[in-house]
């Protein structure tokens, strides 16, 4: 019953772009509902070490062959491929497929602790999962991973938010997840990155065009995390 009402309380904050944070009147009290990361607390590099690890052990069971490509936090701009360091100003996450990385920079961790506060968690779940879904299509060498043009970037954006989901489907059967807080902080964060100005690096870059609108997106996770089978996703045996 408690677990419910958290959960309950989350999505109305989640949604209505409040935070939660100290406990007193009219806050959340306690800990999220389910335990992914409980010992990692609020501490960004944490959270995110604690997540990437449990996504890559899931993929590592399922797929039968190591997952482990890094997820680095707040990288060094000189630390990045010089064709991935564009991203870095934009302010989201990204998986370089010159190295085989995941990075995850300053403004999108400053962004969801301002928006998220206490359900950081849930917020980082949701980018980390998408991007080892990245990584996932590049080890079963997924058709379409070397086409080109905005279709062909959809497809695979959101075959990843799709992954993300299946990820998603186990940890929520192990209690260790809420479903409904997870897909609120997913829209929520879709939402957010959706907004965001495109850097003059990026000139002609669109996120909505090359990765769809938030309701699709938020359709292909739904379907991982009903399903909990790659192939819903469409993954190459």
């Amino acid at each position: 019953m408690r677990a419910r009402l958290l959960a309950a309380i989350a999505v109305i904050l989640l949604l209505g772009g409040c935070q939660a944070s100290r406990t007193g009147r009219g806050q959340v009290a306690g800990v999220l509902p389910g335990t992914l990361c409980p010992h990692a607390g609020l501490a960004p590099a944490a959270v995110v070490s604690c997540i990437s690890a449990d996504v890559s052990t899931f993929w590592t069971g399922r797929l039968g062959k190591p997952i482990r490509e890094p997820v680095i936090v707040d990288p060094p701009t000189a630390s990045v491929p010089a064709d991935c360091r564009n991203f870095l100003s934009f302010g989201t996450a990204f998986f370089c497929t010159n190295d085989s990385t995941v990075y995850l920079t300053h403004k999108a961790i400053e962004r969801d602790q301002q928006q998220f506060g206490m359900f950081l968690p849930w917020a980082l779940a949701a980018i980390v999962s998408h991007e080892i879904g990245h990584v996932v299509q590049q080890e079963v060498h997924q058709p379409g991973l070397d086409q080109t043009g905005d279709a062909a970037s959809r497809r695979i954006e959101q075959q990843a938010d799709c992954l993300s989901g299946v990820w998603a489907h186990t940890a929520v059967g192990a209690g260790r997840l809420d479903a409904t807080g997870f897909r609120a902080a997913e829209r929520r964060e879709l939402t957010l990155v959706s907004a965001l100005p495109t850097p003059a690096g990026l000139r002609g870059y669109s996120e909505v065009r090359t990765h769809g609108t938030v309701a699709q997106r938020a359709a292909s996770l739904a379907t991982g995390l009903r399903s909990g089978d790659p192939k819903s996703c469409g993954l190459a045996d």
